[in-house]
């Protein structure tokens, strides 16, 4: 079937250059307080290049029909995710008391992430399966609503050592002291077991790490999120961000792992070598950082392998 021509209350024309502007597909987020819902999008793209008032280019833009079918998207998307209606969306020069969800900047697509890595290189791994910092070569990234990351159940020779089980009424940790608490006390060690998977017991918490070793570039931040949110039982590192120049430095690094923190919830749950456990959706930023993850500002995970926190003891 042919597909259908947009009608002339369908098509939108860029402000500047007066052009029918073309319909793309892009992910926002809408944030209220803490929780936050990427939602696939929709909005009208110059196809003459036209910068935008913020100086990004194609100019991209918004008509009152598109607001309304993308705040009802973000209503459904809500709606699944949090299981309550999601607060009216705020605009521009509107004054209420009424709680309102927040539109942040739109995510980097399939399309625009694949790019990306073309140019930059987003994903190396390890040739033989090492947890070293220095093991690594080139990856084929997996792209599929961001970028997918596995998980790593495999030891090498020299160490065997694949993660961390919290240790149970342990005591508190004050976050102001670096490299003071002795790991034995809070954590039990899990070596690398022959089935190549491990199940997580309900409520343990556990510290594992990615196969894939990431690269943030300077003009770009990364969020993790799950890989598939309907999976109740088992979540990994609620709110991980990772900052600009994260295993990517002066475009000097070979990409860092990411540690994760890995909880189950409710049921036991088994996860394998090699098993997806999560998406890094990238976002643009307005502009390049200018300071940049692990150079001269004394970040704590630059070129990490498995690693608890500054606060332990190496």
């Amino acid at each position: 079937m042919k597909p259908k021509n947009k009608s002339k209350s369908e098509t939108a024309f860029c402000p500047s250059c007066k052009k029918p502007a073309l319909l793309r597909d892009r992910i926002a987020r809408y944030r209220r307080g803490r929780k936050v819902a990427s939602v696939k999008t929709q909005c009208w793209e110059c196809p003459s290049n036209c910068i935008g008032p913020d100086g990004s280019r194609p100019f991209q833009f918004h008509d009152a029909r598109l607001l309304r079918q993308n705040d009802e998207a973000a209503r459904v998307a809500w709606r699944h995710q949090f299981g309550e209606d999601m607060p009216r969306p705020s605009r521009p020069g509107r004054k209420s008391k009424e709680p309102r969800v927040t539109r942040l900047q739109v995510l980097l697509t399939e399309k625009e992430l694949k790019k990306l890595d073309g140019k930059e290189k987003l994903v190396y791994s390890s040739s033989t399966n090492e947890l070293r910092v220095e093991a690594y070569e080139l990856a084929e990234p997996v792209i599929d609503n961001g970028l997918k990351f596995s998980i790593n159940l495999r030891g090498n020779k020299d160490n065997p050592v694949i993660g961390y089980r919290a240790k149970k009424n342990a005591p508190a940790v004050d976050l102001h002291k670096v490299s003071f608490y002795d790991p034995e006390e809070f954590w039990e060690v899990i070596h690398a077991p022959k089935s190549n998977s491990i199940i997580l017991s309900p409520d343990d918490f556990h510290i594992l790490i990615s196969k894939e070793k990431v690269r943030i570039p300077p003009a770009y931040a990364a969020e993790m999120v799950a890989y598939d949110p309907s999976i109740g039982e088992f979540r990994i590192h609620y709110a991980g961000f990772f900052d600009p120049g994260f295993g990517y430095g002066s475009n000097d690094i070979k990409g860092t792992s990411a540690v994760l923190e890995v909880r189950s919830h409710e049921v036991p749950f088994l996860v394998e070598d090699g098993q997806v456990v999560g998406r890094l959706i990238y976002e643009r930023l307005l502009a390049p950082s200018d300071k940049v993850y692990g150079v001269g500002i004394g970040s704590s995970y630059q070129s990490q392998g498995l690693a608890l926190s500054k606060h332990f003891k190496v």
